[in-house]
């Protein structure tokens, strides 16, 4: 066995046969890796002290449409709005501000499928 790398996980999995034998099934090692997700935009908003803060973000139309998007953040309200006849789609943000000079970072998922399996993009805001 192989020592794992700094910053893996070595878990153990067991994966049941497909035939009927009476064996039960061996553990195998299964190294995992965390990796940051990919960025592919990054957003800086601004907003006043103790608001909620809503904006409206035009999602330029690429060759899938999107179905779904998912925020990072528990307290963060997101909305798809798709797009009219010839115009894109927008993406809906709100978020209640906390005291200044409060940070808040979040990850935005948007996927072409409504399952959630595939994301096309994520955008950091």
């Amino acid at each position: 066995m192989h020592a794992a790398r700094a910053g893996a996980l070595l878990v153990w999995v067991s994966v049941p046969s497909c035939t009927s034998s009476p064996l039960p099934p061996l553990p195998h090692p299964l190294q995992v890796l965390h990796k940051p997700p990919v960025v592919h935009r990054t957003l800086r908003l601004y907003a006043a002290e103790h608001e909620l803060f809503s904006t409206a973000l035009l999602i330029p139309m690429q060759r899938k449409e999107l179905k779904a998007v998912v925020s990072s953040h528990p307290s963060a309200k997101v909305q798809l709005q798709p797009a009219q006849a010839g115009g894109s789609a927008q993406l809906l943000l709100s978020y209640p501000c906390g005291r200044a000079p409060e940070l808040t970072h979040m990850l935005l998922w948007l996927y072409a499928d409504s399952d959630k399996l595939h994301p096309v993009q994520t955008w950091q805001v």
